[in-house]
Parts: C-alpha cells; sequence; structure tokens
C-alpha cells in the first residue's frame, strides 16, 4: 500500500521531533499489511540558516507561483535521535502550507510518486494567517481529492480535520470549528465505490484549544510527543474501521517527558555595517531564541522567537554600546539565559537616506515618491525600501522593495486586511552592496482612500498649561491624516 501524507508544520515536524508520521510508521509495522511512503521530501523542517538582514522583496519581480514556499528550510533528516534508521519518513508536508497551494501542486506529485492512499491533514494554516472562510477551504480540499482522483481513479483518502490552537482569536476557533462540521457532513458525499474518503477526528483526539489545557502542543498549536501520538492515533482509527489495517488504534501513552533544552553556547557580539551582530551555536533541536540586551544601566529589553542564531541590533548611529544574554526557547519552555554575556560597540557605516519623500493617497492605498540620498554616486545602491506603519496596528511593519524612485501600492477595499481608511506612517530607505540597509526617511502621514484636499482644521483653540507648555486643540475632518 503507497501511502503519502499531505500536510503543513503539523505533519513535517520540526527538528529533534518524532513526528505522528513516524508514530504511525512504527503501529503500521505491528500489522501485516505490507505498505511504503511515499512523497517528495524524507525530513524535519530544518533551523533557519543564520544570515544578515536582507531587502524585501523587489516590488517589480513577477508574484511567488505554488513552487515558491522557501520560507522553511528543508533537510534531508533531522528526527530525534533515537529514530531508526530505516524509518520510511518520505511525505510531501510543508511548514506553512495551505490547501489553496496544494491543490496547484498535488496533480504533479501524484503523478510521480503514485499513491494509493492520501493522508491529508491540512487547512490552519487557510484558516488563520490565510484568512479563508470555512466554504472556501472545504472547496480546497475537495478540489484535492477530484485532482488525484483525476490522476488515479482508485485512491483512497482519509482526510483530518483542524486542530484548534490555544492562544487564536475567538473568530479562528469559530471558522475551525465551523469548517470541521462542514468536513465531516459533507466528506461522505465524495467518496465513490473505488475512491472511498474518510474521515480523522484529531481535532477531538488532540488536546489542545482555547478552552483546554494544551499539553499536547510545544506552543499551543504544534504537537509535541504526545501530540504526535493522538494525531496518529485519530489516523489509526479509520485505517482499522474501514480498511481493516490493525486491530487496536495507536496507543497515546498516559506519561510522557518534555524535551531538555539545552542553552546556548559560544557568544559572540562585534559591531556591523548597520549597528552591532550577536552569533552563538545552536544546540540541537531548539527551534527560537529569545535575545536581551541592555545599554548601561537601562533595564533589559527583550527580543522575543528569534529563529537564527544570530541577531542584529539596527542601531541610528555608531558609537552605541550594549550587553546581551541569549536563552534557548522551545515553543513556551525555555532555558536559563547563557551563563556568559558579551558587549559589543556599533559600527553603523550606511548611505544617508533618500531626500524630498513625498505621500499622496490613492482610492486603495497610496503613492510616494522620492529623490535619491545626498552623494548617491558614492554608494553601490541596490535597491530601495518602502515600509508603511499602521497607526492602529504599531507594531506592524510592511516593508516591499523597488528599484525606482516611486511606488504605488494598494490593497483591498474592506476587510480586516485592508488598509483604506487608516493613517499610515510611510518611510523609504536605501540598500547598499556591501554595507546593507539605511535608515529611513519619512514622509508625510496619508490615508488611503481619501483623495480630497482636508480642508483646514477650525475651531483653534490654545490654553496655558504652565509657564513652559500650551495645549492646542482643534477640529478636524475625516480627510485629514496628520497636523
Amino acid at each position: 500500500l503507497r501511502m503519502m501524507f499531505v500536510g503543513d508544520s503539523i505533519t513535517h515536524g520540526f527538528e529533534a521531533d518524532y513526528t505522528w508520521r513516524f508514530r504511525l510508521w512504527e503501529w503500521l509495522k505491528a500489522t501485516d499489511v505490507p505498505f511504503t511512503f511515499v512523497g517528495p521530501y524524507t525530513g524535519v523542517c530544518g533551523p533557519m540558516a543564520a544570515h544578515p538582514p536582507r531587502p524585501p522583496r523587489l516590488m517589480e519581480l513577477p508574484p511567488p507561483g505554488p513552487e515558491d514556499n522557501d520560507d522553511f528550510p528543508r533537510i534531508e533528516w533531522g528526527y530525534a535521535k533515537d529514530v531508526p534508521s530505516d524509518f520510511d519518513a518520505h511525505h510531501f508536508a510543508t511548514s506553512g502550507e495551505r490547501a489553496d497551494r496544494v491543490k496547484e501542486l498535488i496533480h504533479a506529485r501524484v503523478e510521480e510518486y503514485r499513491p494509493e492512499m492520501l493522508l491529508i491533514l491540512l487547512g490552519f494554516n487557510d484558516l488563520s494567517w490565510g484568512g479563508a472562510q470555512p466554504e472556501v477551504l472545504l472547496e480546497n480540499i475537495k478540489t484535492i481529492v477530484d485532482v488525484a482522483r483525476a490522476s488515479n481513479a482508485n485512491t483512497k483518502f482519509i482526510i483530518g480535520n483542524v486542530v484548534h490552537e490555544q492562544f487564536g482569536s475567538p473568530d479562528l476557533d469559530a471558522r475551525t470549528s465551523a469548517y470541521n462540521e462542514l468536513l465531516n457532513s459533507t466528506y461522505p458525499s465524495w467518496s465513490t465505490a473505488a475512491s472511498p474518503v474518510h474521515y480523522a477526528d484529531v481535532a477531538a483526539a488532540y488536546t489542545c484549544g482555547p478552552h483546554r489545557n494544551c499539553t499536547s502542543t510545544i506552543d499551543g498549536l504544534h504537537p509535541n510527543d504526545l501530540g504526535a501520538y493522538q494525531i496518529a492515533n485519530a489516523f489509526s482509527k479509520p485505517l482499522i474501521d474501514h480498511f481493516s489495517i490493525g486491530h487496536q488504534p495507536v496507543q497515546i501513552p498516559s506519561t510522557w517527558t518534555d524535551r531538555a533544552i539545552d542553552p546556548p553556547s559560544n557568544l559572540k557580539a562585534s559591531g556591523s555595517p548597520m549597528g552591532i551582530t550577536v552569533t552563538w551555536d545552536r544546540p540541537f533541536g531548539v527551534p527560537q531564541f529569545n535575545v536581551r540586551r541592555r545599554s548601561g544601566d537601562e533595564g533589559w529589553t527583550v527580543e522575543y522567537g528569534v529563529g537564527m542564531n544570530r541577531t542584529d541590533t539596527i542601531l541610528p548611529r555608531a558609537g552605541i554600546q550594549y550587553e546581551y544574554q541569549v536563552r534557548s526557547c522551545l515553543g513556551l519552555r525555555c532555558s536559563k539565559w547563557s551563563s556568559e554575556s558579551v558587549t559589543a560597540i556599533s559600527d553603523r557605516r550606511t548611505s544617508p537616506p533618500p531626500e524630498n519623500v513625498r505621500t499622496t493617497p490613492t482610492p486603495l492605498g497610496f503613492e510616494v515618491e522620492w529623490s535619491p540620498p545626498e552623494d548617491a554616486n558614492s554608494w553601490n545602491i541596490t535597491q530601495y525600501d518602502v515600509l508603511f506603519i499602521n497607526r492602529l496596528l504599531t507594531d506592524v511593519q510592511v516593508h516591499v522593495g523597488t528599484r525606482n524612485h516611486s511606488a504605488i501600492l494598494e490593497g483591498l477595499p474592506s476587510g480586516p486586511f485592508s488598509i483604506v481608511g487608516h493613517i499610515l506612517d510611510v518611510g523609504v530607505s536605501v540598500w547598499t552592496d556591501p554595507e546593507g540597509g539605511g535608515l529611513p526617511t519619512f514622509g508625510r502621514q496619508v490615508r488611503p482612500g481619501t483623495t480630497r484636499t482636508p480642508r483646514a482644521p477650525s475651531r483653534l483653540r490654545s490654553k496655558t498649561v504652565n509657564g513652559t507648555a500650551v495645549r492646542l486643540t482643534w477640529e478636524w475632518n475625516k480627510d485629514s491624516a496628520g497636523f
């Protein structure tokens, strides 16, 4: 029986994971059914390689296609150290994967690897950061079934529902439940006599969600080893009930041990063209780090969720000194801070910023123009970085690259991802080789969707606060973005 896993990070796994694929393989080996796992990949999602800050993608390039999902590095193995080397690890799962992308890729994968059964666990990314409605996700899953069946009319399917996230929004939780109900009520109609479709109730087996103690995860979503057993258990049940493979479901252990987290070592810090660079050695199986820094007698400032064994502190000038410590993190658990600390002084030496940044609102976004920096011919300018900051989401910056001296950025007319009606701070910086990114010059604030010149403020009032301060107030209209 040729079986292919189709999934996202929950199926792909991370360095030092066992994965639910391995736990199902162990269970299948104890049955009397010959089987093999097929697919283009064999490993887990590897650690992110350390690299200096990178400029944003050029808007002049064509949009990424379905094959351009390179945000998560692949490695050929990387499982927990006691996973045996004869584990048949082939799969078709990619961290960050979505059903709307898989439907474009599944035909080629089925043609090449000829699976007789697909074990599908997709949908979380579609519903969460993809923003999909349950009906749209259901349609995309059905398309995957139809396309795979067109290549082999005898393909068999087991489709898992979507797990709940511990820290997700109420809207995500509601759409996840709605999708699971839709899938459960709809999947029987997808079956044919030669190509049955069955359901794995992963969400029920997986002890995680906004109202559950998430013992099955490392971070409120991704499985630890207990979670891997739970997902394998959910898929083993339809294998028993509908395909007579095995007799008892995958046994879920009553106790388990959290993986030990070693602290990082060999910390180094040095001044660099954009500020200060800090590096360290990554322990096996550690996907993220926290980095804290302080200058002089200041308190610590902590940078959370650093995916590389490197961080760059972007500083406004040379001569600023910082002290650093680092700790390893696996989801919500972290090691102690490194016993050693390192110190460095900023060596900022990048191009001066662009000049004459001018912003203009458009119906769905804004246009921005600028002039090259002073003494531009003295620098090897590779591109510009247009950034905007939504005043309602002050910690979110969007960066877009261009080689031109102007850009038009527009989006959706309405909805949670629209910028229409929001006040934006818009800036432009220069990237040069080899120095990197410079500091931005900001233009006037802009309000997309407002193309009329705002009226002058009215009813200006002033009030003396004290001997050195005056409070000014005025009335404004909805066409204004700043004053």
